[in-house]
């Protein structure tokens, strides 16, 4: 993923919002790519893959709420899709510091004029306060495993 090039924030808000941009402008404009090849084909399949499904389990059982650090995190999941800040008005008199983490994976078919696709999304988001580990919030289509 490209790296921002221009200055944010001091909140890391730009920062996290250019790259974000970036990301989004790529995928479109893959998606539309891969949309027209298969359209144009009589039966084509396009299979794709971003990121890496982050394991919230690890960050239950190795961090700490107040103590474990960004490079902990890291050290978990390794380098974040972006980072930034988040305020929650109710709860923050500033802006948090955040990681953040991303995997999609689809599918994408044309047979017969008829394009299909099935897509899977995680966004992973790590909030630190004072710069310690304060948890974690994440949206999933993602089926979960069955554990062994």
């Amino acid at each position: 993923m490209e790296k921002a090039s221009g200055q944010g924030s001091a909140s890391g808000f730009g920062s996290w919002r250019l790259r974000a941009a970036v990301a989004r402008r790529r995928a479109g404009a893959g998606l539309v790519g891969c949309a027209a090849l298969i359209s144009a084909g009589c039966g084509s399949n396009v299979d794709w893959e971003v990121g890496r499904q982050p394991d919230t389990g690890v960050l239950e059982q190795s961090l700490v709420i107040g103590r474990s650090t960004a490079a902990d995190v890291k050290a978990l999941l390794g380098e974040p899709a972006g980072d930034g800040g988040i305020m929650m008005p109710a709860l923050d008199q500033a802006p948090r510091k955040t990681l953040s983490y991303y995997y999609e994976a689809g599918h994408m078919s044309a047979a017969s004029g008829t394009l299909q696709a099935d897509m899977k999304r995680t966004v992973l988001i790590v909030y630190f306060k004072d710069d310690l580990y304060d948890g974690y919030m994440w949206f999933s289509s993602v089926p979960e495993q069955a554990s062994e």
